[in-house]
């Protein structure tokens, strides 16, 4: 089910005609509506065709009403996946012939009547739910915990509304359409740290793991989970016993995503994680016979791209995807050059469903290449590994800060010691020391080292807009390091890690399957895969001078050497200047067309956007010594664009 949505007339006026506003915002996502309205509150939910045989059970919105205690009687909009099904209906009684004629939403209904909000505690998956309470006059909104669909909300004192986007909500709720200038102020320098507001004023977002409580006279935002507090330690004799583990816990992952009616699709990089995704997937349709193969797709740099990228980064990983198909001859393996598609193509679809400007601007191409090739091959699911740099190939370094707290000198000397000569005091500096460094000192110690100052380097945001929404405090009161300082504990950085899958990303990724009518999955953020990680010793993640331990010792013998052996981190859209380059013309006629437009010269310092393009670098730039502004280059004249267009869309210039 791709978008659900709610309206509560505190009031007790009637909800029709807000539904029926909200339904309209929200058609887009799907081909089929259910709506269910109760006097002062109403439930919608759009659907599409189904994923998996469970999908085609899916009634849209599931009513309890007429159970025997109506004070537990509910009507349920549920959105997304549930993982592990076969255990929730063994909690519920449910037996297994029953539930495989069950779709997800049903099992979450008899979940909540049964336990209450505990059920989202007690079911795993992605997913966003509203859920309405006739006898209580009580209308319930929640996100999973680890990751979900996106959710908002707004309540004011006489109605509250709840819809899978903003568009949605301010349909529901009738408050009008303005932007939310500090929010977009924050987001041109990079500061997501505020997951609660959005782009809208008056619309804020549900975070994973939260829950909204609207009653007739009050309303609360909670957190139900806290993946600190339920993380339990992982301590086994002998590496061998956790490497048995461990592969369990994945390979049941990757089972749970591939849930479809035909063989899941497969974004697949030369990386460690879409890999270790693939190896899983492979092996378990060697147990299947006569099922479809898996379709991998692998994003290429374009042919005319100056082939120049970091001595530490992997720009074409065709040639390790390629060693992965000799491995596994059954892999349908399928590059992805998109030689002809500009830098933003489908950004106006994509920018239209998500009510947002796009923070990965220059992944937008490939990423929907890869879903169209998908779709046109007969795959409506599609997997990915996107979580594996949170969790099983994380990478560990703060173990060297960890030892350092501890005072086992002997042991990060020892850690040291096994870094290349030239790395070595940089390393120990940057991921031992500076974590503990006071934030005035290392503020200071930052800016001397790095003349343009933070945020300034790579944001083309105005400087009086950045002034006036006091960007600077707002920063520093979200706990906003424009630095980007390293965490003081390996624990620490995987859930600052982990918090990057409770921002906008939810939402953008909503709107890109939206446009292809697929389901995205990632089964690298299972949450009992995640919960697992998180409990292991740093010792499992870095050792002996090196990181992403875990994830060889999983895929030792299940993935080519070259790819357990790589040191090089994969450079997706590798060929960014290229792209750029050839836009050129056009990208300086739309900044030039912007000057004429207040509202966003307002907010974006067109100036330097000018400069940037009359001294634009022939070549991939890979450093300041490339181009004095080349953070701006890099990241910032991207993020400006994106930032400009949304203005434009958002309060009709364009």
């Amino acid at each position: 089910m791709p978008a659900v949505g709610a309206v509560f007339m505190r009031d007790s006026a009637p909800a029709d005609s807000a539904l029926g506003r909200m339904v309209g915002a929200l058609r887009e996502f799907g081909s089929k509506t259910a709506v269910v309205s109760d006097g002062p509150a109403g439930l919608a939910a759009v659907l599409s065709a189904p994923f998996a045989p469970e999908d085609a059970f899916d009634r849209g919105i599931v009513s309890t009403q007429h159970c025997d205690d109506i004070e537990h009687c509910y009507d349920v909009a549920f959105h997304g996946t549930l993982c592990h099904r076969d255990d929730l209906a063994r909690a519920l009684d449910v037996e297994s012939d029953q539930a495989r004629s069950m779709a997800d939403s049903d099992l979450f209904a008899q979940a909540w009547q049964r336990w209450g909000e505990e059920a989202a505690v007690r079911c795993e998956g992605c997913y966003a739910v509203v859920v309405w309470n006739a006898a209580r006059q009580v209308l319930t909104a929640l996100c999973s915990p680890i990751s979900a669909p996106p959710l908002y909300f707004s309540v004011t004192r006489r109605r509250a509304a709840v819809a899978s986007t903003p568009r949605g909500v301010q349909a529901g709720s009738g408050i009008p359409r303005r932007i939310n200038n500090l929010r977009l102020a924050s987001s041109l320098i990079m500061d997501s740290c505020d997951l609660r507001s959005t782009y809208f004023e008056g619309v804020q977002a549900l975070g994973c793991g939260e829950v909204l409580v609207v009653e007739v006279g009050a309303h609360r935002v909670r957190r139900f989970w806290n993946t600190a507090e339920h993380v339990r330690p992982v301590r086994m004799r002998r590496t061998e016993e956790y490497v048995e583990a461990g592969r369990e816990i994945l390979r049941t992952a990757v089972a749970e995503a591939m849930r479809s009616y035909e063989t899941p699709a497969l974004l697949l990089s030369g990386g460690l994680d879409s890999t270790a995704v693939a190896a899983n997937a492979l092996e378990l349709l060697a147990d299947r016979p006569g099922v479809a193969p898996l379709i991998s797709f692998t994003a290429r740099p374009a042919e005319g791209w100056d082939g120049r990228v970091l001595p530490t980064r992997n720009a074409d990983e065709w040639p390790l995807v390629g060693a992965l198909a000799d491995m596994y001859p059954a892999l349908d393996a399928r590059f992805v050059r998109a030689q002809d598609i500009p830098f933003d193509h489908m950004w106006r679809p994509t920018m239209e469903r998500a009510d947002m400007p796009q923070r990965n601007f220059m992944n937008l191409y490939w990423g929907h290449e890869c879903r169209r090739l998908a779709r046109a091959a007969g795959r409506r699911v599609v997997m990915s590994g996107g979580s594996g740099n949170w969790t099983i190939s994380y990478g560990g370094v703060e173990h060297l800060a960890s030892l350092l707290a501890r005072g086992r000198w002997k042991a990060l000397r020892a850690e040291v010691a096994r870094l290349p000569p030239g790395r070595r005091r940089s390393f120990l500096a940057r991921h031992a020391v500076l974590p503990f460094v006071p934030r005035p000192l290392y503020m200071a110690l930052m800016r001397r080292r790095r003349a343009a100052g933070g945020w300034a380097s790579y944001s083309a945001v105005h400087p009086r807009f950045a002034h006036d929404m006091r960007v600077d405090q707002r920063a520093r009161r979200h706990g906003f390091d424009p630095y980007f300082r390293g965490a003081r504990s390996r624990l620490q950085g995987q859930r600052q890690a982990l918090s990057f899958m409770d921002g906008e990303g939810r939402s953008t990724r909503l709107a890109m399957d939206g446009v292809h009518d697929i389901q995205l999955r990632d089964p690298l953020g299972d949450r009992r895969l995640v919960m697992w990680c998180l409990g292991l010793p740093d010792e499992l993640y870095w050792r002996d001078g090196r990181g992403r331990r875990l994830v060889r010792l999983l895929m030792d013998g299940r993935v080519p050497g070259e790819i357990l052996r790589s040191q090089r981190r994969g450079h997706q859209a590798a060929d960014w200047h290229f792209r750029l380059t050839r836009a050129l013309p056009r990208i300086r006629g739309e900044i030039e067309e912007w000057r004429g437009d207040p509202a966003v010269a307002e907010r974006l310092d067109l100036d330097r956007l000018v400069r940037l393009l009359d001294t634009w670098p022939g070549e991939t730039p890979l450093s300041r010594r490339d181009h004095p502004d080349f953070a701006l280059v890099r990241w910032g004249l991207a993020r400006a664009l994106s930032a400009g267009r949304f203005i434009r869309f958002a309060e009709g210039g364009g």
